[in-house]
């Protein structure tokens, strides 16, 4: 192959020990994923190993399977709030993401796998239920910051108190998508990453175990605002906080993307 001195990627299927020529024998294909440059250098310098893929259904996109997040949108004021500590986070962690178009701020209130070719039932099915319960119109409390924690890092949160107006609308958005949900979904079924990056297994897990671990009297609402350092986080969470009121401004349907942010509008819901 010969380049302009761009970076390509290709995929090349490598059979070199009988551990792999098993997994051929069982279907399962060996992949490893190469960044190529131009470099000048010995004859194969330039391939460069990245990843090492053993299924390869998992790198088929996935047109069946959509994984969805049923959310509220804040209103102006909060986002402000939300995209002020998101800004302080990425001077902490500039790996972190930023709320911009690829993440919009939000609530969550379900997500879940669900039939990709069912989108727009789905939607009729959430709307129907949000004419009766008019979220559009609420107040909800926030009242501090959390985080999850993976190794050095953490996901934070602003903290929303629950209500049980919360709570019921979360029941009837379950109930309401239970004919359009599945049990299991891969990375494929989430918005790509805008860096081009795999899906973590345990944004992937998350989805999966949404229902029951993340509903009822186990939910906790929250509006996710970036990504810090344990150290940063620790500093942040014994800051004063200031309680303020979020008032919902729609309620909209998202494919998810990784670590469960609102990556792709998919259907306004409710206003």
């Amino acid at each position: 192959m010969r380049g302009d001195g761009r970076k390509f990627r290709v995929l090349a299927v490598v059979d070199v020990c009988t551990r792999e020529r098993l997994a051929l024998q069982a279907n399962r294909h060996i992949l490893r994923l190469y960044d190529l440059h131009e470099t000048g250098g010995p004859r194969g310098a330039w391939m460069q190993p990245l990843d090492v893929v053993t299924n390869f259904q998992e790198m088929r996109p996935d047109t069946t399977v959509a994984a969805i997040n049923v959310l509220l949108e804040p209103d102006a004021a909060t986002i402000a709030k939300a995209r002020a500590t998101n800004a302080r986070l990425l001077e902490d962690y500039p790996a972190g993401f930023a709320l911009d178009a690829n993440h919009a701020p939000h609530i969550t209130i379900l997500q879940r796998f669900v039939r990709a070719a069912e989108l727009g039932e789905l939607a009729n099915a959430v709307a129907g239920v949000l004419r009766s319960e008019q979220a559009a119109k609420w107040e909800c409390k926030a009242t501090g910051y959390y985080d999850l924690a993976h190794e050095n890092l953490g996901l934070l949160g602003i903290v929303i108190e629950p209500t049980q107006e919360l709570r019921r609308l979360q029941q009837k958005v379950i109930d309401a998508v239970a004919p359009f949900a599945v049990e299991k979904g891969t990375g494929a079924a989430f918005a790509p990453r805008p860096d081009g990056g795999a899906i973590s297994q345990p944004t992937v897990e998350y989805v999966k175990n949404f229902v029951g671990p993340h509903t009822g009297t186990n939910y906790h609402p929250h509006l996710t605002v970036g990504i810090g350092t344990r150290a940063f986080l620790n500093a942040l969470q014994v800051e004063p906080f200031e309680p303020f009121i979020i008032r919902p401004v729609s309620v909209s349907l998202y494919q998810l993307g990784d670590y469960g942010v609102a990556q792709t509008k998919l259907h306004g819901l409710h206003r």
